[in-house]
């Protein structure tokens, strides 16, 4: 009986629990007894194709997938910024263009991100290959590699400035997009939505 009560499963692209309010959705889940209360994260093409294929009811993506079918609702939307150490050339601007890290070392998320994928379009639509000394799994490893002076961190703006590293804005608009995913036709969808509302910006 349980196991046939618990039908609605929710699937979270890599990084994007950095962009929902934990407790506010976690007590949305307990008191929606049909949903599968799983936080794991995995590769936004992986949810995206399980949305599609109807393994799951609900995802939540970076980009916004243009499929017919597919609904898609802007849940948050943060700024790209570069992370730079204090001591850095850098340090005193109050804008970065992409052009201007072209020699630069730089940290970004691994290819299993969509930002990854992001930054290198950005870079060759501006006719250079970045030099990425570093590619994590994790933003704070971003954080502490710039602190070390290791290089130039690119991630969404997560963290607060310090003394020891400043995020800079990009001058190319460039944002991180979460969209919540859900098929038009589900029979969910209205339970999907309702997620998807606590999950929003709009809502908090």
């Amino acid at each position: 009986m349980n196991d046939r009560e618990k039908r609605f499963r929710i699937g979270f692209a890599a990084g994007t629990l950095r962009a929902v309010d934990i407790p506010s959705v976690h007590s949305f889940m307990k008191s929606n007894p049909e949903i599968v209360a799983s936080w794991d994260e995995q590769e936004n093409k992986t949810v995206l194709k399980r949305v599609l294929n109807d393994e799951i009811n609900c995802g939540l993506v970076v980009g916004k997938p243009q499929v017919p079918g597919l609904l898609s609702e802007l849940i948050k939307s943060v700024d790209i910024v570069l992370y730079v150490h204090k001591d850095h050339r850098l340090r005193s601007k109050q804008q970065i263009s992409i052009t201007e890290i072209k020699d630069e070392p730089l940290i970004s998320m691994n290819e299993k991100y969509h930002i990854y994928h992001d930054f290198i379009n950005a870079c060759h639509m501006n006719d250079f290959n970045p030099e990425i000394v570093a590619k994590v799994g994790e933003g704070d490893s971003i954080y502490r590699l710039v602190k070390n002076g290791i290089g130039i961190g690119i991630a969404p703006r997560f963290f607060k400035d310090d003394t020891d590293v400043k995020a800079i804005p990009i001058t190319d608009t460039y944002t991180w997009d979460v969209y919540g995913i859900y098929l038009e036709n589900s029979p969910d969808a209205e339970l999907a939505k309702r997620f998807l509302e606590q999950c929003s910006d709009k809502f908090h």
